[in-house]
C-alpha cells in the first residue's frame, strides 16, 4: 500500500525497479517462445493494457509476423511458437508496390524507429484502421486508445514492434489514452526486451552452429575411414594388376616365341612344299579372317529406355474449398485425413451478422418489389387515378368557368352588366384555364412515372435488391460447409506444402474467399516430380509411367505424364533450372489401395522410349564408312561356302550395349561382330 506521503518520484522509482527486475528476468529466460510471452505480460502490466499484440520482424520475407497476441476481455492468449494451435492473422507488408508501407501503424513505427500513440482510432486520420475495425465488427470487441512502440536492440536495429490496447484506469477499470510516462517505460522495457531476445536467438544460432560443426566432424571423420579403405583397396588392387602384368608380360614372350617358331615351320613347309602332295584348294585366307569373327543371328526383342525420378504421392485431385463469408468457426465435423463422403456437413459458421444482413436486404427486396409491381400497372395504380379525378375536376370546373365568362359577356353586350363585371368574369377563367394546364401537366408527370427511364430505374431496383438477396441466402447456406465430393481431408495445399499450414478449430476467423481446406480425391493418385533440363527434352505428355516405393516394394503402378511445365525454376543453391512434371494414376486395384497413402515416396520410372519388336545387333557390329553405318551379314554362295557381306543399315535407338535396326536386316538374319 502506497504512503500517504510518497511523492510521483517514489512512484517512479518504483516502476524503474519493476522494469529492472522484468530486464533480469528476460535475461535469464533461454526459451523463445516464453520470452515472447513474457515481453507482451510485463508490457501490458506496466501500462495497464487489455490487449498486446507482439510483431517479429522478418527481413527476408520484408514483413511484421504475429507472433503473440493476447486479451483479456476476448480471453485470447495465442503464441505463434505453437503452430497447431494458433489460427494468427496474414502478416503485415513493411512495403506496398516498393513502397514503404506508412498507412498501417505496425509498420510505420518498424520503418521508421518512431513510438506511436493513438487516444482513439476510431477518430484518428493518419493511419489505416480499417483492420482493427473489421475485427471490432466480427468480435463484437471495441478498440479505442492504442500505443506502438519498436523494438531496437544494441545494433540500434529495429527486430519487432510491441502493440498495447486500450490502456485501462487503475480506479475504474474505464479505457483511457495510454500517456507519455506510460510510453517512456514501454519504450525502455521494448529496448530491453529486443536486446534479450537477440541474445536468444544469438545462443540459438549458435547452438545449431555448433550442432553442425559436430555434424561436420563426424561427417569428415566417417569420409577419412572410407578415404583409407579405398586407399588400402587401391593398394591391394595395384598389387593384383602388378601381378596380372608380370603373367602378361609371360605371355607375351611365350607368344613371340611361338610366332618365331611358326615362321621357322611355314618357311621349312614353303621350301620343301614340291616334296608334298598336291591338296584340295581351300577359301581364301582373306576369306578365313572375315569370318573368324563371333556370328550373331538377329532376333526382334524388347528395346526401352528410362528416366528415373523421385516424388510424394498425392491425390488424383485436389479441390480447394474457400469461404464465402466473413466469420467465425462455430462447430467443425470432420478430422484432417478422414476420409468424407459428398455432402458431408464439415463446419458451420456463425451466422448472426449474416442473418441481420438477410433480414435488412429482404425488407429492402419486399419494398422494391412493391414499387415495381405498381409500376407494372401504373395506369391502374391510387397515383395515377388521384391525378385523372383532379383533372376531370379541374376541367367541370373550367367549363363552368368558361359558361360563366360567356354568360356575362352576353349581358355586358346588352348592357345588363357593368364591364368590371366582365373582366372579373374573364380574369377568373383564364385563372381557372391556368390550374387546369397545370393539373394536366401533373398528370402527364404522374404517368411518366411509370414509362421510359422511370420504369427502367425502379426495375434494376428491385433486381438489384433481389440479387443482393440471394447472394445473402447464398452465404447464410454456406455458412455450412460441406463436402463437394467424397475423398480425404487435407490441409490447403500439396501433402508437402502442407505441413505448416494453419488447422482449423472452434473460433478460428474465416476471411471472405479465403481458402479453409481442401479435398482430395482417392480414386487415384497423381506424383508431381523435378525434371533436369538435360532430360526434358526426352520427356512428353502421355508417356508411360512405373511407379514403386520403398513403403510398398512389390506393387508396381502404372501411370501416365499428364502435363509438364513450361517453365523451369533455379532451385536456391544450384542454379540449374528444373521443370515440374504430372503422373496420373487413375487406375488402382481396390486391394492395392488399402496399403497405398498420400505423402508416401515414390520412385517413377518414365520409359522415353518402348518398342516390343525391334531388330537389335551388338554395338560392336555396326561399322561406319563415311557417314553411313553398316553390318557384315554372313552369305553363302553358289557353292555353299560362307562369304561376308557389307550391308547398309538405318539405325534407331542405342543403349550402352544394344543398337536397333531399323532398316536393311530381317529376323533370322547373321552379322559377324567383332574381326
Amino acid at each position: 500500500m502506497t504512503s500517504p506521503f510518497s511523492s510521483p518520484a517514489d512512484g517512479k522509482i518504483q516502476k524503474l525497479e519493476q522494469i529492472a527486475r522484468i530486464g533480469v528476468a528476460l535475461s535469464a529466460e533461454k526459451d523463445n517462445a516464453r520470452l515472447l510471452e513474457m515481453i507482451i505480460d510485463a508490457a501490458r502490466a506496466i501500462a495497464n493494457a487489455d490487449a498486446g499484440t507482439l510483431y517479429i520482424l522478418d527481413s527476408d520475407a520484408k514483413n511484421l509476423r504475429f507472433e503473440v497476441i493476447q486479451n483479456d476481455t476476448l480471453k485470447i492468449r495465442i503464441n505463434g511458437s505453437d503452430k497447431s494451435g494458433s489460427n494468427l492473422p496474414p502478416p503485415v507488408p513493411l512495403y506496398l508496390e516498393d513502397q514503404p508501407n506508412m498507412d498501417n501503424v505496425s509498420s510505420y513505427a518498424a520503418l521508421t524507429g518512431s513510438p506511436v500513440k493513438i487516444p482513439d482510432v476510431y477518430c484518428a486520420e493518419d493511419f489505416n484502421f480499417s483492420g482493427p475495425k473489421s475485427y471490432d465488427a466480427l468480435t463484437g470487441y471495441r478498440t479505442q486508445s492504442m500505443l506502438v512502440i519498436p523494438m531496437t536492440n544494441h545494433d540500434n536495429k529495429v527486430i519487432g514492434v510491441v502493440q498495447l490496447i486500450n490502456a485501462k484506469d487503475p480506479a475504474t477499470s474505464a479505457v483511457v489514452s495510454f500517456s507519455e510516462e506510460q510510453a517512456g517505460y514501454i519504450s525502455s522495457l521494448a529496448s530491453q526486451a529486443a536486446v534479450a531476445l537477440s541474445n536468444t536467438q544469438y545462443i540459438q544460432q549458435l547452438v545449431t552452429n555448433i550442432d553442425e560443426i559436430r555434424l561436420l566432424q563426424e561427417s569428415d571423420r566417417e569420409l577419412s575411414h572410407k578415404l583409407r579403405d579405398a586407399y588400402l583397396k587401391t593398394e591391394e588392387s595395384n598389387r593384383e594388376l602388378q601381378a596380372a602384368l608380370k603373367k602378361v608380360q609371360l605371355i607375351r614372350i611365350a607368344a613371340t616365341g611361338l610366332i618365331l617358331l611358326l615362321f621357322i615351320v611355314l618357311g621349312f613347309f614353303l621350301w620343301n612344299r614340291s616334296l608334298l602332295p598336291e591338296r584340295k584348294k581351300v577359301p581364301a585366307m582373306a576369306e578365313q579372317r572375315e569370318t573368324a569373327g563371333r556370328i550373331f543371328r538377329v532376333q526382334p526383342g524388347k528395346v526401352t529406355s528410362a528416366i528415373y525420378l523421385t516424388g510424394t504421392l498425392e491425390p488424383l485431385s485436389v479441390v480447394n474449398l474457400t469461404s464465402s463469408l466473413n466469420g467465425k468457426v462455430e462447430d467443425i465435423f470432420f478430422r484432417y485425413g478422414e476420409i468424407v463422403s459428398a455432402g458431408q456437413v464439415l463446419l458451420k459458421l456463425v451466422t448472426s451478422q449474416v442473418e441481420v444482413s438477410v433480414r435488412e436486404a429482404k425488407a429492402v427486396y419486399i419494398k422494391a418489389l412493391e414499387r415495381f409491381n405498381q409500376v407494372e400497372k401504373w395506369e391502374e395504380s391510387e397515383e395515377v387515378t388521384r391525378a385523372r379525378r383532379s383533372l376531370s375536376k379541374t376541367k367541370l370546373t373550367l367549363d363552368s368557368q368558361k359558361q360563366t365568362m360567356d354568360e356575362t359577356e352576353r349581358l355586358f353586350k346588352k348592357g345588363l352588366v357593368a364591364s368590371s363585371e366582365f373582366e372579373w368574369a374573364k380574369q377568373q377563367y383564364q385563372g381557372q384555364l391556368l390550374d387546369y394546364q397545370n393539373v394536366q401537366d401533373e398528370y402527364k408527370a404522374t404517368l411518366a412515372k411509370g414509362t421510359g427511364e422511370n420504369k427502367q430505374i425502379i426495375r434494376f431496383e428491385m433486381e438489384n435488391a433481389r440479387t443482393r438477396l440471394r447472394d445473402l441466402e447464398q452465404q447464410l447456406a454456406a455458412s455450412t460447409v460441406k463436402a463437394p465430393m467424397p475423398g480425404v481431408i487435407m490441409l490447403p495445399g500439396s501433402a508437402l506444402e502442407a505441413r505448416d499450414a494453419p488447422r482449423l478449430e472452434k473460433g478460428s476467423i474465416l476471411q471472405e474467399g479465403g481458402i479453409v481446406l481442401s479435398i482430395g480425391d482417392l480414386s487415384g493418385f497423381s506424383v508431381k516430380a523435378k525434371v533436369d533440363e538435360v532430360d526434358i527434352t526426352k520427356i512428353k505428355v502421355g508417356q508411360k509411367v512405373n511407379v514403386t516405393g520403398d513403403a510398398f516394394p512389390d506393387v508396381t503402378l502404372h501411370g501416365k505424364i499428364r502435363n509438364i511445365s513450361s517453365q523451369g525454376n533455379v532451385a536456391q543453391g544450384t542454379g540449374v533450372p528444373s521443370f515440374e512434371l504430372k503422373v496420373i494414376i487413375d487406375e488402382i486395384p481396390p486391394a492395392i489401395k488399402k496399403i497405398i497413402y498420400i505423402g508416401m515416396s515414390a520412385n517413377m520410372e518414365v520409359l522415353t522410349y518402348e518398342r516390343a519388336d525391334a531388330l537389335t545387333v551388338p554395338v560392336v557390329a555396326v561399322g561406319t564408312e563415311g557417314d553411313r553405318p553398316f553390318v557384315r551379314r554372313l552369305n553363302k554362295d553358289e557353292k555353299g561356302n560362307q562369304a561376308v557381306e557389307k550391308v547398309g543399315v538405318q539405325t534407331g535407338y542405342t543403349t550402352y550395349d544394344q543398337v536397333e535396326i531399323l532398316d536393311g536386316l530381317h529376323a533370322g538374319d547373321e552379322v559377324l561382330v567383332g574381326q
